[in-house]
């Protein structure tokens, strides 16, 4: 019986407590109170733009290699945290893995015009930049773009 009653105690403070959280102040309710995060949202309205962008020779037997990468380009213009969307590992062999790690060194070289919010003032983003290896009339290139870290949605 004991037990019983201990459940249903339980049970209504359950139930009860989050409409408790509502107090009633002069007979009006008052909305409770929460500690949360707060968060600044920047509208972004520039992507970076590369000011200095060397990227490694490529030879005939990488056309088609594809990379991701993701790192921040600071309000200052300055690449950090650049790394590979996959693992080094996963690429299929040692000319793959070299191209891939020489490419991250240069980026991380990379100077940019930072990204603009919509008053102007240079903002910090994260970027990612996909790479593909082309032939480009009789040589060979390594292409790449920008787009905000986002989802892929393209300003």
């Amino acid at each position: 019986m004991k037990n019983a009653f201990q459940y249903t105690l339980t049970a209504l403070a359950i139930i009860w407590a989050p409409l408790a959280a509502f107090a009633v102040e002069d007979g009006k309710e008052k909305e409770p109170e929460y500690d949360l995060p707060t968060y600044e949202f920047v509208d972004v309205i520039s992507l970076p733009k590369p000011t200095s962008s060397p990227m490694p020779r490529v030879k005939s037997r990488l056309v088609g290699t594809r990379l991701k990468i993701k790192f921040t380009v600071t309000a200052k213009g300055k690449a950090e945290n650049v790394r590979l969307e996959k693992p080094l590992s996963s690429y299929s062999n040692l000319e793959k893995m070299t191209f891939a790690n020489q490419t991250l060194e240069l980026v991380a070289k990379w100077r940019f015009k930072p990204a603009l919010d919509s008053n102007d003032n240079p903002v910090t983003v994260n970027v990612i930049m996909p790479v593909r290896v082309v032939k480009y009339g009789v040589n060979y290139k390594a292409l790449a773009s920008l787009d905000l870290d986002d989802g892929g949605k393209r300003l």
